[in-house]
């Protein structure tokens, strides 16, 4: 609606012990467990040695007991653009954006409407979008009592002279369990 370019899909690999020993995510058998998934619901993909691998992809220096499993319609969202839209297209929709204010609460009105409090006053709206991330169970903790935020990881390292094999047209995003 917004013509907005918010998903580049330049594949995915998920790379793994051939053997499927290891937790990631705390999960056993994560690459085994995913290419279940893409063989029941009928995603289009490839399974590939260590050679195969090094071979599409030789950014990827694998250890001979890996295998892969490769999505072709992966990709990656610009997160940044991604909100900035979804806040373009709901101020279009009559929508009015609040931000920078600590919500301390959010209640129900015998009315129906939803109340929303917050430092710089209570606001009312028949529907709210909540993004509170870490802070859900909090506000919510009757309806999220079991929720559990942890901490995601990342590493980025210098691509060197090898900039263009990590390019986008080259490289897709990838989960590396080690």
């Amino acid at each position: 609606e917004l013509n907005t370019k918010l998903l580049f899909p330049v594949g995915g690999l998920v790379i793994g012990d051939s053997a499927g020993k290891g937790l990631f995510h705390n999960k056993p058998a994560f690459l085994g467990t995913t290419i279940s998934a893409a063989q029941k619901h009928g995603i289009r993909h490839d399974i590939l040695s260590s050679q195969e691998l090094r071979k599409r992809f030789p950014q990827f220096n694998v250890a001979p007991n890996a295998s892969a499993y490769f999505e072709y319609e992966a990709g990656y969202l610009n997160p940044e653009e991604c909100i900035r839209t979804q806040l373009q297209g709901a101020q279009k929709h009559g929508a009015t954006i609040k931000t920078n204010q600590r919500v301390s609460g959010i209640r129900q009105t015998p009315l129906g409407t939803i109340e929303v409090i917050t430092d710089d006053g209570t606001y009312s709206a028949e529907q709210i979008v909540v993004t509170a991330g870490p802070w859900t169970q909090k506000l919510f903790p009757d309806t999220f009592p079991t929720l559990r935020v942890t901490r995601q990881t990342l590493h980025w390292f210098p691509t060197g002279q090898h900039h263009a094999l990590f390019s986008p047209e080259r490289c897709p995003v990838f989960i590396w369990s080690f």
